[in-house]
C-alpha cells in the first residue's frame, strides 16, 4: 500500500455499501465480511479461506460511534440478519433462506447455527475419524443438520469421503441430515420442503404470516447464491 492511500475499514465498508445496495445484497455483503471465505479475483473468482475481516459486534460498535454517517439506518436494519462464520457462498445463502424472517422472504427458522462445532459420541467419532463434527447448518433443537454438497466446493475425493463420514456420524448420533445440491439450492420450492421438515421436527407448521413473503422471497432467490453471483460485473454503459 502506497503512502497517502486510504482504505475503509470493514465496518465502514458495510455502512458505505448500505448507501446503495438493496437489503438482501447488503446482508450478503455482511456475510462475506464476517465469513471465512473470499473470492480470489486473480484466479477467476476461485474460493479461498481466511479469518473473518470483522464481526457483527464490531460493526454494531462502529454504527453506535458514528450515528451521523449516511447509510447507518440501512446498515442497522440489515445487521441482525448477517451470518458469521460461513465458509462458502452456498452456506451464507442457506443461512439467509432459512434464517431471515418472513417479511424478508426467509423461512424464519430461529436458533440456526452455521459451522457450530459438535462433540460426537464415541461411536460417531470412530465413524467420522475425528473428535469433532461441524455441520454446515444446524438446528440443534430439531436434531436437523443441513449439508451443502457440490463438486464446485469439494474438489478432492478425500474431501468427499470425509463429508460422507460426517453425514453417517451425525446420523449415528440421532441427527437428521439433509443434503442440498447445487441443483436444489436455487429452488425456493426445494428449500421450502426442507424448511417444512424442520418445522415438523419442532412440532410446528410452516405458516408464513407476512404479505411481503412471496415478493421478498422472489427477490432473495433472484439475487443468486453461486460464486459467480458474488463477482462484480461490469455495468452496461
Amino acid at each position: 500500500m502506497e503512502s497517502g492511500v486510504f482504505v475503509s475499514c470493514p465496518e465502514l465498508c458495510f455502512v458505505q455499501l448500505a448507501q446503495s445496495l438493496p437489503f438482501h445484497e447488503l446482508v450478503r455483503a455482511g456475510n462475506v465480511l464476517c465469513g471465512r471465505f473470499y473470492l480470489d479475483a486473480g484466479k477467476g473468482g476461485e474460493l479461498g479461506r481466511r479469518e473473518p475481516l470483522t464481526s457483527k459486534r464490531r460493526i454494531e460498535a462502529f454504527i453506535r460511534a458514528n450515528p451521523g454517517i449516511k447509510g447507518v439506518k440501512e446498515a442497522r436494519r440489515a445487521l441482525p440478519w448477517v451470518t458469521e462464520g460461513a465458509a462458502s457462498p452456498p452456506e451464507a445463502f442457506l443461512a439467509m433462506v432459512f434464517g431471515l424472517p418472513y417479511r424478508y422472504g426467509g423461512f424464519q427458522l430461529s436458533d440456526l447455527a452455521v459451522n457450530r462445532r459438535l462433540r460426537p459420541s464415541h461411536k460417531a467419532q470412530q465413524i467420522a475419524r475425528r473428535t469433532t463434527l461441524v455441520p454446515d447448518i444446524l438446528f440443534a433443537d430439531a436434531r436437523l443438520a443441513i449439508e451443502y454438497d457440490s463438486t464446485a466446493e469439494h474438489t478432492s475425493s478425500s474431501q468427499l469421503t470425509r463429508d460422507a463420514q460426517k453425514r453417517l456420524a451425525l446420523e449415528t448420533d440421532g441427527y437428521k441430515v439433509v443434503t442440498v445440491t447445487a441443483g436444489q439450492i436455487g429452488s425456493s420450492g426445494e428449500m421450502r420442503r426442507i424448511a417444512e421438515q424442520c418445522y415438523r421436527r419442532r412440532g410446528k407448521r410452516f405458516r408464513p404470516q407476512s404479505k411481503e413473503f412471496a415478493n421478498q422471497q422472489a427477490l432473495l432467490f433472484r439475487m443468486g447464491w453461486s460464486l459467480e453471483d458474488y463477482c462484480l460485473k461490469e455495468q452496461p454503459r
